[in-house]
């Protein structure tokens, strides 16, 4: 299917207009759902199912007085985020910020994205988003030259004990967390600190707080959290089955205030475009090289297709389709790492005693 119709149908599923999916519609491209879809992997019903998770693990609505009714425990819980709001807006270094940097004037939700990165984008031939620690090479010495420093000798190559730490600003846009690489000692960096001192004080996130600080929007009464765990990363591939869900829990909120949260987290790790059964074939092809074939180099494509052929003469691979087994056993090694299996769903939470 082409972009231009598989978003049309996508917009149509959630019942949206075209232009109100872009944050969402860039969630699932990064993530390469759209690119399953593009290749007939998976529907655009599939898609438009992990959507859903998208938008309804978005920013908490804050809740009017008449939607908390006579609820005492829902009225106690709305005086107490209306007093935080407040206490937030008359920090010092929260007015310092939206005078200074905004000019007294809020960002509007809908230009926080183009806001932060224009600011980025003017920041950036300033300072870099990097910073590079390491150590010295034996022999290497250190010299101030000129309001500088020198290597002496010139450093021509560092190991393995580099190490790169990135200044990274957590946003909400669209009802999606993004997190932007932004230079350091500009406003950018001023509002990350500012962020990440406040969402510690008060219980939001880091990206909550940012569009708070930005747009005077605040986060809506949340007893319990649930946050993605970050990617398990090796040798540049997602471990997606090493993924874990986080929640932060208000120590008044209930067992049912729990178990909701974890459900809707769970159904959202539980991405229907990545979690569909693989098939026994796929499965064998998984663990060819690295459990069934050890003995054998990984790359001499044309050993491990006869020793396939051997051990599963009903699936051969003819020599006309050496091309397809080496993308086949690739991709099915990937799909199976990043396969997440989740047990049946969950009965009623209990307390221990």
């Amino acid at each position: 299917m082409q972009d231009d119709s598989i978003r049309s149908e996508l917009a149509r599923r959630l019942r949206l207009a075209e232009v109100d999916i872009a944050d969402i519609w860039a969630r699932l491209e990064r993530d390469g759902y759209v690119d399953d879809v593009r290749v007939g992997a998976c529907s655009v019903e599939d898609l438009a199912a992990l959507a859903g998770c998208v938008r309804e693990l978005g920013p908490a609505r804050t809740e009017s007085r008449a939607d908390v009714g006579a609820d005492p425990r829902a009225r106690s819980v709305l005086a107490r985020t209306e007093l935080v709001i407040d206490t937030v807006n008359s920090d010092p270094e929260v007015e310092r910020f939206r005078e200074e940097v905004l000019g007294g004037r809020l960002v509007s939700s809908g230009d926080i994205e183009s806001w932060i990165r224009a600011r980025c984008r003017a920041e950036a031939s300033d300072a870099g988003a990097m910073e590079v620690t390491f150590r010295l090479p034996p022999g290497v010495d250190l010299k101030p030259v000129g309001g500088g420093w020198v290597f002496t000798p010139p450093i021509e190559r560092l190991g393995p004990q580099l190490k790169v730490d990135l200044n990274v600003l957590a946003y909400q846009a669209g009802g999606v967390a993004w997190r932007l690489p932004v230079p350091y000692g500009g406003t950018l960096e001023r509002l990350r600190a500012l962020a990440a001192r406040l969402a510690e004080s008060y219980g939001w996130t880091e990206a909550e707080t940012c569009t708070f600080v930005l747009t005077g929007q605040a986060p809506g009464p949340a007893m319990v959290r649930a946050t993605s765990g970050e990617l398990r990363l090796h040798q540049g591939e997602d471990h997606g089955w090493a993924r874990r869900i986080l929640l932060d829990i208000d120590p008044a909120a209930t067992e049912e205030d729990v178990l909701e949260a974890w459900r809707r987290a769970r159904s959202y790790q539980q991405l229907p475009a990545r979690q569909r059964s693989l098939q026994e074939k796929a499965t064998h092809l998984a663990r060819l090289r690295r459990i069934y074939c050890p003995e054998l180099p990984p790359d001499d494509w044309e050993a491990l297709r006869r020793a396939w052929n051997e051990r599963y003469p009903e699936w051969r691979y003819e020599p006309t389709q050496a091309s397809n087994f080496r993308r086949d056993v690739p991709k099915a090694e990937k799909r199976l790492l990043n396969r997440v299996d989740f047990p049946p769903g969950p009965g009623p939470l209990r307390s221990r005693g």
